[in-house]
C-alpha cells in the first residue's frame, strides 16, 4: 500500500478530510483522531470512483432520451435541380420546405415549390411566381396508435427509470462492502486493543512472580507459567496486529479523492473503542416498509421496467398486423406580391394516398410470439424476485433482531468474568489462590470481550444488512 499513486497527495487530502472529524478519546492517546462511520461514509458517497460511474450511467440515459426526443425534430429541407444543353435550359426545379412529424403520428409539412424550363415536366409547371403549399400527412392504419418514432421515445424515458434504480442497486452495494471493511476494521482495532492489555497485565504479572520468587513466596514454577503465559497473549496479539493491518489497507480501497486519487489513512486515525451503547435497534418503521418492497426495492422495480420496455415493443409489434395506409392532402397558392395567401382557392390542392400490407405476415406474427414469450419469462422472474428480496429482507431484520440480544448477553458476560478475575486477583494477592486460576479467568475474561467485539461488529453489519435487504442503503 506504501506504493499507491499520489501517496503524499493522498496522506494531504486525508488529513483535510479527516481535521473536521469528531475527537475522541476512549481510552486512546490524545493526538488519536476517530473516524466515525458516518463520516466515513460520506467520504465514500462522495468520492469513490463507483459513485462517479453511477452518476455517468444515467448521465448516458438521459442523453438516450434526448436521441430518442429529437425524432420529433422539424426538418428544414430544400433541393435544386437544374440541366443545360446546348444553350438551353431544360429544367429549374426548385423545392423547400418544412416538417414537423408531431407526437400523435401526424407530420404537418409547408414549403414553396418555382419550377421553369424548356423541357419541364407539365407535372412539375409552376406559375412564374412559384406555389406556396401547407399540408398535413396521416397515417390510417398502422402507424396512427403508435409507430417506431414514439416506441423509441418511450422506451427511452423507461430506460431513464431502470438506469436510476441500477444506479442505486451500484450505490446500495458500494455502501454494502464499504461499510463491511469498516467494521472489520473496527473489530481489527478493538480485538488488539484488548490484546494490548493483556500483554500488559501478563508482563506486569510475570514481574510480580519473580520479586515474589526471589523472596521466597512463590514456586519458581510459576515463573514459568506467567513467562508461558506471556507468549501466548503476545502470539495472540502479533495476530491482532496483523488482521488489523490487513483490515486498514482493505478500508483504503473504499477511500479516495474525486473518483482519481486514492487515499491513505493518517497514522493516527482509529475506529473508536467498543461501548455497549454501540447497539443499533431494529427500526420498526423500516420493519412495516417491507410489505411495500415491490413498489420501492431497486431490484423490482428496474425488473417491472424491463416489462414495461416489452410492453410498449409488444404495442409496436401488433402495429404491424394493420394496413399501411397514409393520407397526404396539400393545400397550394400562387403568391400575389408579398401575400403569399392573396390567390388562395380551396379548390387548388393536391392529396394522395399509399397503402401496403405483408399477405402472410409470418415474420409479424413471429415477433409478436417472441416478445409475448419474454414477457412472460420476465414476469415469472420478477415474481419468484419479489418472494425472494421479501425473505431476505425478513432473514435480516431476524438477525439484526438476535444481534441486540448477543450484545447484551456478551456485555453481561464481560461484566461477570471482570468480577471473577478481580475476585480470584485478591485471593492470590491473599495467598489463597494459584497462578492457574489467575490465569485461567484472565482468559475466559479476554475470550468475553472478544465476543462482545464480535457481537457489537455483527450487529452494525446486521444494520447495514437489513437495510440493504430493503434497497436504501444508499
Amino acid at each position: 500500500m506504501k506504493n499507491r499513486k499520489h501517496k503524499y497527495l493522498g496522506f494531504l487530502w486525508v488529513i483535510l478530510l479527516l481535521t473536521g472529524l469528531q475527537y475522541q478519546t476512549f481510552g486512546q492517546s490524545d493526538s488519536a483522531t476517530i473516524l466515525g462511520f458516518d463520516e466515513y461514509l460520506e467520504i465514500v458517497r462522495k468520492e469513490h470512483p463507483i459513485s462517479y460511474r453511477a452518476e455517468l450511467q444515467v448521465a448516458k440515459a438521459k442523453a438516450n432520451t434526448l436521441r430518442a426526443k429529437g425524432n420529433f425534430d422539424p426538418i428544414l429541407a430544400g433541393d435544386l435541380n437544374q440541366k443545360y444543353f446546348k444553350d438551353d435550359q431544360y429544367y429549374d426545379i426548385l423545392n423547400a420546405g418544412v416538417k414537423v412529424p408531431t407526437w400523435f403520428g401526424v407530420t404537418f409539412e409547408a414549403g414553396y415549390d418555382n419550377n421553369q424550363g424548356t423541357r419541364l415536366n407539365p407535372e412539375n409547371y409552376t406559375p412564374d411566381q412559384g406555389l406556396w403549399f401547407a399540408g398535413v400527412k396521416v397515417p390510417i392504419g398502422k402507424g396512427l396508435i403508435i409507430d417506431k418514432r414514439r416506441a423509441e421515445w418511450r422506451q427511452s424515458k423507461v430506460f431513464v427509470k431502470s438506469t436510476e434504480q441500477e444506479q442505486r442497486i451500484i450505490l446500495n452495494e458500494l455502501i454494502l462492502n464499504a461499510s463491511e471493511s469498516y467494521w472489520k476494521w473496527f473489530k481489527a482495532y478493538n480485538k488488539m486493543k484488548v490484546y494490548e492489555e493483556a500483554v500488559e497485565n501478563a508482563r506486569i504479572r510475570l514481574q510480580n512472580i519473580r520479586v515474589n520468587v526471589r523472596v521466597g513466596d512463590r514456586p519458581v514454577i510459576d515463573t514459568l507459567e506467567a513467562s508461558i503465559q506471556l507468549q501466548n497473549r503476545l502470539i495472540g496479539q502479533q495476530e491482532a496486529i496483523l488482521d488489523f493491518n490487513n483490515s486498514k489497507q482493505l478500508l483504503e480501497i473504499y477511500l479516495w479523492r474525486e473518483g482519481f486519487f486514492p487515499l491513505e489513512l493518517n497514522e493516527n486515525t482509529f475506529p473508536p473503542l467498543f461501548t455497549l451503547d454501540m447497539a443499533s435497534n431494529p427500526d420498526l418503521i423500516l420493519f412495516s416498509s417491507i410489505d411495500s418492497l415491490k413498489y420501492t426495492h431497486p431490484e423490482i422495480l428496474k425488473s417491472q421496467y424491463k416489462i414495461e420496455s416489452k410492453e410498449i415493443k409488444q404495442k409496436l409489434l401488433k402495429e404491424n398486423f394493420k394496413p399501411k395506409l397514409d393520407l397526404k392532402y396539400n393545400a397550394i397558392s400562387q403568391p400575389v406580391s408579398d401575400n403569399v395567401i392573396g390567390n388562395y382557392n380551396p379548390n387548388d390542392y393536391t392529396w394522395g394516398a399509399s397503402v401496403s400490407f405483408p399477405l402472410f405476415l409470418r415474420k409479424e406474427r413471429g415477433e409478436l410470439r417472441l416478445n409475448k414469450t419474454e414477457i412472460g419469462e420476465l414476469t415469472a422472474e420478477l415474481d419468484f424476485k419479489v418472494e425472494q428480496i421479501e425473505y431476505k429482507a425478513m432473514a435480516a431484520f431476524n438477525n439484526w433482531s438476535i444481534s441486540v440480544n448477543q450484545i447484551n448477553l456478551n456485555g453481561e458476560n464481560v461484566d461477570n468474568y471482570l468480577r471473577l478475575l478481580n475476585g480470584e486477583q485478591n485471593l492470590f494477592d491473599n495467598g489463597e489462590s494459584s497462578l492457574f486460576l489467575i490465569n485461567s479467568r484472565e482468559k475466559s475474561y479476554i475470550d468475553s470481550q472478544l465476543k462482545l467485539i464480535d457481537a457489537i461488529s455483527n450487529n452494525q453489519q446486521a444494520d447495514i444488512y437489513a437495510r440493504y435487504a430493503l434497497g436504501i442503503l444508499f
